[in-house]
């Protein structure tokens, strides 16, 4: 690969004196000679080693041309045992040279028969690393065998790849097919691509005990639970958190609509489209719209109670009553840029100079606080699932944790939380 490019280059155009790479590293560190006059200079021209070391059985070059083209000790006869390939390599036809994978197909000739860069238009028969070519005699050609699974073979090539190797930003095939329809993102958000970058599939299908992958990661770490039977009782989920449509898991309701798919069957993220009209409530959970007089009027319509959340008992001691006296809000709600009342009248004739740094943190938050008639001072109750502020009386909702707006007054909301999972 060029440097700071996704270009990939073939290593025969390793300095060959022509620029491919956009920024000339190709033609980098390039020896024309080497100090040593009794060294070898490698293939790539970017190393020279010892003449000791060249056909030694073991690569030193980097791209291996020091153990092409070594001869043998004899020419193989009927008696003889045929020549036997080290790893990585493979026999030339007339069974006296290897030539390396990495050569075959090069568009140069390696083997002194020339078979290396003969049939390089089709597949050819594959000798895999973990596969010793087998031979009677020099007059038979090696077995046939194939790439062994996982491994894959590279298109129009001898050479197999594991499939680790496959959309992983390397050319590892001659003709970079490895490196083919590749996906980087899934069109649709909540499919699963699969570990090979060749393929998605709907969540749905992941673990469902057959492989839709051609590399088989969609069924790898799967929970080991068992499946629900006729017989078992049907999943229950705790509060505050409501069941996915398959009926295998649940989810909690602030993760709801919340644009990031919770379930494996994305049923959470389902049907979000709703939008009640003016002078209507839409419940928090479950995409219901009730009349706005209906909201606090000690009787719950909406199916999680959030008509009936954040709402103030009548006492003695009310600071700011409205909707028809039917509703007591605090001091502190009054004037403070949101509207707390139905009728509105908490935001009515307020100046400028009403507001104050209490409500930057106000702002975009309700809170429920409980006036005791005989005791007038404030009861912390958070309602769950709300969650309250450090060192405050204020109630948040689980929503408001770790959405980049500090809430709390100390910024409580926006402490410990994860950008990233260490375990992708």
């Amino acid at each position: 690969m060029c440097r700071g490019s996704t270009l990939c280059i073939s290593q025969t155009q390793l300095c060959d004196a022509w620029r491919d790479c956009p920024d000339g590293f190709d033609e980098e560190s390039c020896i024309t000679k080497c100090p040593n006059g009794g060294e070898f200079r490698c293939k790539d021209r970017r190393r020279c080693i010892e003449r000791s070391l060249v056909c030694d059985g073991r690569s030193h070059c980097n791209d291996g041309s020091d153990e092409v083209g070594c001869p043998t000790i004899a020419a193989p006869t009927s008696q003889a045992a045929p020549l036997k390939c080290r790893m990585g390599s493979r026999l030339c036809k007339d069974g006296r040279e290897c030539v390396l994978h990495s050569h075959v197909c090069d568009g140069e000739v390696d083997c002194k028969d020339g078979s290396d860069e003969q049939d390089c238009g089709s597949p050819i028969p594959v000798t895999t690393s973990n596969l010793a070519p087998t031979t009677t005699s020099p007059d038979i050609l090696p077995a046939q065998p194939v790439c062994t699974s996982p491994s894959v073979m590279c298109r129009g090539s001898t050479l197999c790849i594991s499939q680790t190797q496959l959309c992983d930003a390397w050319r590892d095939c001659p003709d970079g097919f490895d490196e083919e329809s590749c996906i980087t993102k899934c069109p649709n958000g909540g499919e699963f691509r699969c570990k090979d970058r060749r393929r998605c599939i709907e969540r749905s299908l992941v673990c469902d005990g057959r492989s839709h992958c051609n590399d088989g990661s969609d069924e790898v770490g799967c929970p080991t639970i068992a499946a629900p039977t006729s017989q078992a009782a049907p999943l229950k989920c705790r509060m505050g958190s409501r069941l996915c449509k398959d009926g295998r898991e649940c989810v909690l309701h602030s993760h709801v609509c919340d644009g990031e798919v919770d379930c494996t069957d994305g049923s959470d993220e389902q049907d979000c489209e709703l939008l009640c009209k003016a002078g209507q409530f839409q419940c928090a959970h479950g995409k219901k719209c009730i009349d706005q007089q209906q909201v606090c009027d000690g009787k719950a319509q909406c199916q999680d109670r959030s008509d009936e959340m954040d709402c103030f008992k009548p006492t003695k001691s009310c600071s700011h009553r409205c909707d028809n006296k039917s509703r007591c809000i605090p001091e502190t709600f009054l004037c403070d840029g949101e509207g707390d009342c139905v009728d509105g009248s908490d935001e009515e004739g307020c100046g400028e100079t009403l507001l104050t740094h209490w409500d930057s943190w106000h702002r975009r938050m309700r809170r429920r606080i409980s006036l005791n008639e005989s005791n007038p001072t404030l009861v912390q109750t958070c309602t769950s699932p709300s969650v309250m502020c450090r060192g405050s009386t204020l109630c948040i909702s689980q929503t408001q944790l770790c959405d980049a707006w500090r809430d709390c007054p100390d910024g409580f909301d926006e402490e410990s939380c994860i950008t990233k999972c260490p375990n992708g």
